[in-house]
């Protein structure tokens, strides 16, 4: 298929991408402001997040060269793996990949205090301050879409059935199983759960550094890193689901070449090659958006409101402004 070599530079992308965020993390950012606490909760941060992104990819790494040493030596064995490690490992990679950073963050934010006295300021803290609008709608439309594909099990494509007609015998036996789709949710929703969780803890942390505004700063790149991290499941619940269609329509396609007829319930225009060759590409697109979301992630932009409110405070301090930048 035509769409296989983009899959590919697709996979290769992600994990030139991957190497790029795990570097960037390593990799201490002198654009702090001169504030002793708030370089000691980004350096505390920026640990927690180099932890959990090594882990997974060493998991993935230690599971390959065994998987490798165990096929070279009983290479008759279609399983030489023992199943037990290879079920921790591939777990520890996914959904470890996505949610360890998200727990890093969660645990930062939750134990980050101010060294001295609480101050209390007037910075706000809604929706405007921390998310680019732009990104709220992309974002949003993926989180929607993955939130209700479920629901295409309910749907004719989502039944078991023999495609047959009253003048034909079956032809095929077309059947669907859910099981994919609902994991991939369930992982979907755990992730949700714990994004929410970090954004909530970031927007009500006590300011550390409350002359600078760097607080501000520092919330809205910890709130876009977890939607971006969030996005990463959600892609995969959608994908999941345009699988159903996909097998649908070439399992209509070989029952009308068998001489079948048109299925009852079925759309017409799921007896087309054509809808493999949407869906593939639909999700080679959702693939490549886990490419950019990385790249977000590793160099999260700055709301426009955020930016307009800080401009005054930036400059006579002779700051970067670019803070929700740095890990």
């Amino acid at each position: 298929m035509l769409i296989l070599p983009f899959i590919g530079l697709t996979v290769i992308a992600t994990i030139v991408t991957i190497t790029y965020v795990i570097t960037r993390t390593l990799t201490p950012d002198d654009s702090a402001p001169e504030s002793a606490s708030y370089r000691a909760y980004r350096a505390t941060m920026r640990s927690r997040l180099k932890v959990a992104f090594l882990v997974p990819v060493v998991a993935v790494v230690v599971a390959t060269i065994y998987g490798i040493i165990a096929q070279a030596l009983d290479p008759t064995n279609p399983y030489p793996t023992y199943r037990p490690v290879s079920v921790v490992l591939g777990l520890l990679w996914w959904p470890g990949i996505f949610l360890f950073p998200l727990l890093a963050m969660l645990l930062t934010e939750k134990t980050t205090r101010p060294s001295g006295p609480r101050v209390a300021t007037l910075a706000p803290r809604g929706v405007r301050e921390l998310f680019p609008r732009w990104l709220l709608v992309a974002f949003g439309s993926a989180f929607a879409t993955a939130a209700l594909a479920p629901l295409i099990l309910f749907s004719p494509l989502g039944a078991d059935r023999a495609l047959g007609s009253a003048s034909n015998p079956p032809t095929q036996e077309y059947s669907v199983d859910p099981s994919d789709i609902w994991i991939s949710y369930g992982t979907f929703l755990v992730a949700a759960a714990l994004a929410l969780s970090v954004i909530l803890a970031a927007a009500r942390r006590p300011d550390i550094d409350p002359l600078t505004g760097s607080d501000s700063w520092g919330r809205s790149g910890t709130s876009v890193r977890a939607l971006c991290l969030l996005y990463i499941p959600a892609v995969f619940v959608i994908i999941d689901a345009l699988e159903i269609p996909r097998n649908a329509a070439m399992a209509y396609v070989d029952h009308v070449r068998a001489g079948g007829e048109a299925v009852d319930g079925w759309p017409a225009w799921l007896n087309s090659t054509t809808v493999p060759y949407v869906t593939d590409g639909i999700s080679a697109l959702l693939m490549l958006g886990i490419v950019v979301a990385l790249v977000i992630f590793a160099r999260p932009p700055v709301p426009r409101a955020l930016a307009t409110a800080a401009a005054p405070v930036a400059a006579p301090q002779n700051d970067s402004g670019d803070e929700a930048t740095a890990l």
